[in-house]
């Protein structure tokens, strides 16, 4: 066959195939996937889910069963969204007395939503002696100094800094000049939500109905390198946890839902390609062999006829179309529909010896007379389908 031959076919078998709209849907999903496949690097929400998906610590910083951020389209009170806050501003100076460098690192965050954050986590992988102030500027130009974190002698170790759990002293400093005093005498910095306060009005019921300032907000981080040639901040980045997050949303155990969807698909097809080629092989490897060996292969897959006559009987009673479906079949092809769908039917008894089927008195009654019948003849193909039936209903 020459290349013109070929072409031919495949353009005969695509004029076939195109009027199955079932078939072209399938196509259609089958190239989705392949090209989901191909682009899962840059589709991936969250980068390492292939060898971290089982790893809590990983989805850590997320909300637990969160709605997809879709769902903010229909809800009247808009929720903050989960978002990483990569690629800051970075500005060295010098720190008071010439000996070492700060490094302010700037996140900017453009507030909308009506309901705050849970919570702002900062992580980054430090080496060296690193201690570190966190900030934030809100719109208007507020500024609320949060938190202090030092953690010596880190040598290429990640931290996590939360500010809902370190930033309550602070944040309780920051109300106090703005509720009123009979607000101010049931507070305490333990019960206090700073990140809800960090996004609140400054009036003077935000701290027992909060109302969201929205706006253009600064997270400003400022390391101070004392050893510059060895200190080292690498993957600097906030986690914004919002009370909704991605394309489908998480589970219970805080993982990104549509990340493991697109990581998954791979696997999927994997399996189903796999599946396919073996059950082709298996299947045609049975079929040449059958039809070669014949009766060789009949026992050996099959046994002895003795079985397969009284199983045939059971599916007369059972399943008359199916008797009347094997007229004029060689029995060989239907005796495995019989084993698969009858075997365990409550009309025998479970279990099939080597060399016998059980079954009731009444079945080995019309088993033998069925027999009787069957080796005196059968009628063979050209009986009719009706026929048939009044037959197989007469054995």
């Amino acid at each position: 066959m020459n290349l013109k031959d070929t072409r031919r076919a495949l353009l005969e078998f695509w004029n076939e195939f195109r009027k199955d709209t079932s078939g072209l849907i399938g196509l259609g999903i089958l190239a989705l996937f392949v090209l989901v496949v191909i682009f899962e690097p840059v589709i991936l929400p969250w980068k390492d889910v292939n060898r971290k998906w089982r790893n809590i610590d990983y989805w850590i910083d997320n909300s637990p069963a969160a709605p997809p951020a879709w769902t903010n389209l229909f809800a009247a009170e808009k929720k903050a969204v989960t978002t990483q806050l990569r690629a800051p501003g970075k500005a060295e100076s010098d720190m008071d007395g010439g000996v070492g460098k700060i490094l302010t690192l700037t996140f900017p965050y453009r507030f909308t939503a009506d309901k705050a954050p849970l919570d702002l986590i900062f992580r980054a992988t430090i080496t060296g002696d690193v201690p570190m102030t966190f900030s934030v500027q809100r719109p208007y130009g507020t500024g609320i100094e949060l938190v202090s974190h030092f953690e010596p002698g880190l040598a290429n170790q990640g931290i996590r800094v939360t500010l809902n759990n370190e930033a309550n002293a602070t944040t309780f400093a920051f109300v106090k000049d703005y509720v009123s005093e009979a607000d101010l005498s049931s507070l305490n910095s333990g019960s206090l939500e700073p990140v809800t306060l960090i996004f609140a009005k400054g009036e003077p019921t935000m701290a027992s109905k909060p109302m969201a300032l929205k706006g253009d907000y600064k997270l400003i981080v400022k390391a101070m390198l004392i050893d510059p040639a060895t200190a080292v901040i690498a993957d600097p980045h906030f986690v914004v946890s919002g009370a909704v997050s991605g394309v489908l949303g998480t589970d219970d155990m805080k993982r990104d839902i549509f990340s493991g969807l697109v990581a998954g698909i791979k696997w999927a097809l994997l399996i189903g390609l796999m599946t396919s080629a073996i059950s082709v092989f298996v299947g045609v490897l049975y079929g040449i062999t059958s039809a070669y060996y014949g009766g060789v292969v009949q026992v050996i897959w099959r046994g002895n006829v003795h079985r397969i006559d009284l199983a045939l009987l059971a599916v007369e009673e059972l399943a008359p179309v199916l008797v009347n479906a094997d007229i004029g079949m060689p029995r060989f092809e239907f005796r495995d529909a019989v084993q698969v769908h009858f075997r365990d039917s409550d009309e025998l008894h479970e279990g099939v010896a080597a060399d016998r089927l059980d079954v009731s008195p009444r079945h080995a009654r019309r088993a033998e007379a069925g027999m009787t019948q069957r080796a005196a003849g059968r009628r063979g193909a050209q009986v009719s389908h009706k026929g048939g039936g009044d037959e197989g209903g007469g054995a």
